[in-house]
């Protein structure tokens, strides 16, 4: 059992190295945020938040393993290497597909309930 509870300590300490060290961690929570903020309003269905919430666990998930990638990539090697110039561009463009899919889904949740008020 303390092997487990350890296992999430030491998970808790990944995230908050992001929250510290990773601005565009801190924008994507932030951005959450205000997300769940907006739909909390508009009152969105069940199913618009299992979408919304996937969607942004995906986003911030993708973004913790690109820092894992550059953390590590840093820790090969602290001079210009073109291979790893290469790999944390892969990583920094995971994350930015994620992006466009969480803004694509997001923006028909938010289509279809403003709607409602037009």
């Amino acid at each position: 059992m303390n092997k487990i509870l350890n296992s999430f300590g030491y998970a808790m300490e990944g995230v908050l190295y992001a929250v510290k060290t990773q601005l565009n961690f801190r924008i994507e929570l932030c951005s959450a945020l205000i997300l769940f903020a907006t739909y909390f309003m508009l009152d969105i269905t069940l199913t618009e938040w299992m979408i919304v919430i996937v969607s942004v666990g995906f986003v911030l998930t993708a973004e913790l393993i690109n820092t894992a990638i550059e953390v590590t990539c840093d820790l090969i090697s602290i001079k210009y290497n073109l291979h790893i110039k290469n790999i944390k561009d892969i990583a920094a463009g995971s994350v930015l597909f994620c992006l466009f899919v969480v803004v694509a889904v997001n923006a028909i949740v938010l289509y279809r309930n403003l709607q409602v008020f037009m």
